[in-house]
């Protein structure tokens, strides 16, 4: 993978993580949501961003911790996209409409799936 590619794989990585902070910081704005509900998505930021700093110097180490950072969010979204696909009567949308959140969301899902597919192409070389 060239330099570019792993530059756009940090550029990525950064808009996602701002993304993901700063809409759940706006779903959960006012709602009284408890902190297990949001806190995720600060975390998850928080680990793409240190991914993405990392990848300034591609080692096996930096596109773990990257791959790493995906996955958190694969298996951060899934449970939360198809439980408001398949069950929206149990969701909380926050001061999202639902079935804006529930595209968003399926976005996200999407997005951290390639990020974690581009991820390990870029360590392979």
């Amino acid at each position: 993978m060239t330099s570019r590619g792993i530059t756009a794989l940090q550029i990525v990585a950064v808009i996602f993580a701002v993304a993901m902070m700063g809409g759940e910081a706006f779903r959960t704005w006012g709602t009284g949501r408890p902190v297990h509900h949001w806190i995720d998505d600060q975390i998850l930021g928080i680990l793409l961003l240190f991914g993405a700093w990392m990848l300034r110097r591609p080692s096996p180490t930096s596109f773990a911790i990257m791959a790493g950072a995906w996955g958190f969010s694969i298996g951060m979204i899934f449970p939360s996209f198809f439980g408001k696909l398949f069950e929206p009567g149990n969701a909380s949308p926050g001061n999202f409409d639902l079935g804006l959140l529930t595209a968003l969301i399926g976005l996200a899902f999407i997005v951290s799936i390639t990020g974690l597919f581009w991820t390990i192409r870029s360590a392979r070389g």
